[in-house]
C-alpha cells in the first residue's frame, strides 16, 4: 500500500495525513450544519478540540494503566509518538466524558449537537477505512475478484477497508436530507 508519502527529504505517514484531512473536512461540514442550526462556531471548535485531546490523552493513560510494566524501565516513553501505545476504549470513554462535560457547559442540546456532528462521524468512518488501506494493516483473504488489491505478494479482498466506507455511505445518504426532512434528525426520535 502507501504507508509513507515521500516528498523530497520529507516522509509523511499517509494514514495520519488521511485522518487529518478527513477530520478537517468533517469539522468544516459540521461547522456549516451548526451555523444553520444557530450554534456558535467557536464553541463547536472548542468542543472538537477538547474531545480530540481528551481522547488521545485518555487512550494513552488507559494503555499505561493496562500495561504499566512496559513503562517501568523508561517512564518518559509514556509521551512517545508511537500510535500503537493507545487503548481505543479508554480514548473513546475519555472523549465521551469530555464531550458531555463541555457540551453541558456550553449549553449545547445533546441531540441537535449529534445532528450537527453527523457529517464528521461519517467522514471519519471513511477516513479510518482509507487509513487502514493506506497502511496495509487492513488486509483480507486472498481472492481473484476484480476489486482485489495487491498486498504482500498476493491479491487480497479489501473487506476491512470497505466496511467503514460502506457504513459511512449508508449513514451519509440522510446527511444531505437533514435540512429538508425533519424525520432524518436524531432529535426526531427522542
Amino acid at each position: 500500500m502507501l504507508p509513507t508519502l515521500q516528498i523530497g527529504p520529507l516522509a509523511i505517514q499517509t494514514p495520519g495525513l488521511i485522518l487529518l484531512l478527513c477530520l478537517w473536512l468533517g469539522l468544516t461540514l459540521a461547522e456549516k450544519q451548526g451555523i444553520k442550526k444557530g450554534f456558535d462556531p467557536g464553541k463547536m471548535y472548542n468542543l472538537s478540540f477538547i474531545v480530540i485531546v481528551a481522547g488521545v490523552v485518555g487512550g494513552r493513560v488507559a494503555y499505561v494503566l493496562q500495561y504499566p510494566q512496559a513503562f517501568l524501565a523508561s517512564p518518559l516513553s509514556i509521551i512517545s509518538l508511537n500510535v500503537t501505545l493507545f487503548n481505543l476504549w479508554g480514548g473513546i470513554g475519555a472523549a465521551l466524558i469530555a464531550a458531555l462535560w463541555y457540551g453541558q457547559k456550553a449549553g449545547f442540546p445533546l441531540w441537535s449537537t449529534l445532528d450537527v456532528f453527523t457529517p464528521a462521524f461519517a467522514i471519519l468512518a471513511v477516513a479510518i477505512g482509507l487509513a487502514h488501506l493506506a497502511s496495509g494493516s487492513a488486509y483480507g483473504s486472498p481472492t481473484a475478484l476484480p476489486w482485489a488489491i495487491e498486498l504482500w505478494g498476493a491479491r487480497r479482498h479489501p473487506r476491512r477497508s470497505m466496511k467503514p466506507c460502506l457504513l459511512a455511505l449508508g449513514s451519509g445518504l440522510p446527511i444531505g436530507c437533514l435540512d429538508q426532512n425533519p424525520i432524518y434528525r436524531v432529535e426526531a426520535f427522542f
